[in-house]
């Protein structure tokens, strides 16, 4: 974020917007340890995980409530254990999952459609079909933050799930860790702007997802010996 001036020198923005950044960060490291945890960690390391968690999640709803903090990232994990052809327990998590982020889209819808002044979930007074933002609000705001790094959020995308790089298929876990990171992004927008419509034009905090697709592209651009787009 230090490489990006607007993001840098917006400084009321940072500071508004740092603890939905911490939260969503939380909520997806600790849910995906959860879900797929390293062959090395140790058992007790799932108590941390769980914790980091549930804070994340805590957080996530005090700062950006229902949609962004806690739907998303449950979405995000859900997806992803689905795309990465898990086993038959992360199978059972990521129907754990849908089923509560379907729960979560289903209160904030029902609360969208039946305003009764401020509401906590989410995060403002909901105002149906009277505001108005629109699909390409977040995604002004990111090109702004994250200039001129947002220029290779595409291609960095595409990389993540088409290796353009290497033609060797990445292990499972690091392949969940690809579609993680894609849906993520994804799930964020999408909340952001359901979030947005419902109520006012809010911060995505999608900056986490963003950079890192954008870092793990560059990686392996530096890492590969064949030629690449000149763009990067």
């Amino acid at each position: 974020l230090a490489t990006a001036p607007a993001f840098l020198l917006g400084a009321r923005q940072l500071t508004t917007n740092a603890p939905a950044l911490l939260a969503t960060s939380l909520a997806v490291g600790g849910l995906v340890r959860l879900c797929w945890p390293p062959e090395d960690s140790p058992p007790s390391m799932r108590v941390v995980d769980a914790l980091l968690t549930a804070a994340g999640l805590f957080i996530g709803f005090g700062s950006a409530a229902l949609l962004v903090g806690v739907v998303a990232p449950l979405a995000a994990v859900a997806v992803a254990l689905v795309a990465a052809s898990p086993n038959r327990s992360r199978g059972e998590l990521a129907i754990g999952l849908g089923v509560a982020t379907v729960a979560g889209l289903a209160v904030a819808g029902w609360i969208w459609a039946h305003p009764v002044g401020y509401s906590a979930m989410l995060g403002g007074m909901a105002h149906p079909f009277l505001n108005s933002a629109v699909f390409t609000n977040a995604l002004k705001q990111l090109g702004f933050g994250l200039f001129p790094w947002i220029a290779l959020l595409p291609i960095a995308g595409i990389h993540a799930l088409a290796p353009t790089t290497s033609s060797d298929q990445p292990p499972p876990r690091e392949w969940f860790g690809r579609v993680l990171l894609v849906t993520w992004f994804v799930a964020l927008y999408l909340t952001g702007t359901l979030e947005a419509a419902a109520v006012q034009d809010v911060l995505v905090p999608a900056a986490p997802p963003v950079l890192l697709l954008i870092g793990a592209y560059l990686d392996d651009l530096l890492d590969s010996d064949e030629l690449q787009p000149f763009a990067a």
